[in-house]
C-alpha cells in the first residue's frame, strides 16, 4: 500500500483535521478543496497539499475497510473485476480462479449456499461423462471383469500428460511434498481428460510394466514414453483373486 485513504468521494473538507490524513476527493467540492476534484488532499502543516494520483496507485479504504487501486480515473476496490487469481498457485487463461490447497471451504451467509454454474459448463462435464461411460463399454466388450486374465483387466486412472521435460520435473518434485495430484492435473495435464481408462494392450511396455503393478490410490513415479512424460494415480483396480 502507497497510502491511507480516510476518505473517498469526499466533498467537504473535516473542520478540525489531523496532521498526515489524506482523502481522495470526490468532483463536486466546497471550501478550501474547491476545485482540486480527483485529488487526493492531505493536511500537513497547517493547510491542504493536493496531490495528482497516478494509475496503479494503491490505497488502504479506512472507511470501508477495503483494499482500493486507483485506475481509470477512480478508487476501485482491489479485489473486484480481477482478470485471474491463484491462491498457493498461478491462475491462467483458462483457469481464472485456480486454488492449490488441502481444502477449500465456501460457507453460507443465511441459510444456504448457492453455487452457479453456466450450462455451457453442464453440457460439458455431461459430454465427457459420457465419452468415458462409452469408451469403458468399448474396451469391456466380452470382458469378464471377475476372472483373472490380466490382459483384460482395465484400470481407472487420473493421469497427468506433458510433452515437456522440465514440466515433469517441477511435478515430480512437487508430488514429493504432498502437493494435491488433481491440483496438478488442472494446471499442468495436457491432454483433454484427467480421468481416463487404461488395459494393458493400450499402453507401451514401460508403462505397463509400472502401472498395473500398482494399488488403488497409488500414485506413479514419472514415465517416459513415445516423447511425453506420464504421471498415474490409480482410482480402481481389481487385482486377480
Amino acid at each position: 500500500m502507497q497510502t491511507v485513504l480516510t476518505s473517498v468521494g469526499g466533498q467537504t473538507p473535516p473542520l478540525l483535521p489531523v496532521a498526515g490524513e489524506v482523502h481522495a476527493l470526490g468532483p463536486a467540492l466546497t471550501g478550501e478543496w474547491s476545485g482540486q476534484g480527483g485529488t487526493l488532499a492531505q493536511w500537513q502543516f497547517g493547510q491542504w497539499q493536493f496531490i495528482t494520483p497516478q494509475e496503479g496507485w494503491r490505497a488502504w479504504d479506512l472507511t470501508d475497510g477495503v483494499a482500493r487501486v486507483y485506475s481509470g480515473g477512480a478508487w476501485t476496490e482491489a479485489l473486484q473485476n480481477l482478470a485471474g487469481l491463484g491462491i498457493g498457485t498461478t491462475s491462467d487463461a483458462q483457469n481464472l480462479l485456480a486454488v492449490a490447497a488441502p481444502a477449500s471451504l465456501l460457507s453460507h451467509a443465511g441459510a444456504d449456499h448457492q453455487l452457479k454454474i453456466n450450462k455451457d459448463d453442464i453440457r460439458n462435464l455431461y459430454e465427457k461423462y459420457a465419452l468415458s461411460t462409452k469408451l469403458y463399454s468399448e474396451l469391456t466388450v466380452g470382458v469378464n471383469e471377475e476372472v483373472s486374465d490380466d490382459d483384460a483387466r482395465i484400470m481407472q486412472v487420473m493421469q497427468i500428460v506433458v510433452s515437456n521435460n522440465s514440466k515433469a520435473t517441477k511435478i515430480s518434485e512437487k508430488l514429493g511434498q504432498g502437493t494435491d495430484f488433481t491440483s496438478l492435473a488442472n494446471l499442468y495435464n495436457e491432454q483433454q481428460q484427467i480421468e481416463t481408462f487404461i488395459s494393458r494392450k493400450d499402453v507401451p511396455s514401460s508403462m505397463e510394466k509400472v502401472v498395473f503393478l500398482m494399488d488403488n490410490n497409488q500414485i506413479s513415479p514419472c514415465i517416459e514414453a513415445e516423447k511425453k512424460y506420464y504421471f498415474y494415480k490409480v482410482k480402481v483396480y481389481k487385482q486377480n483373486s
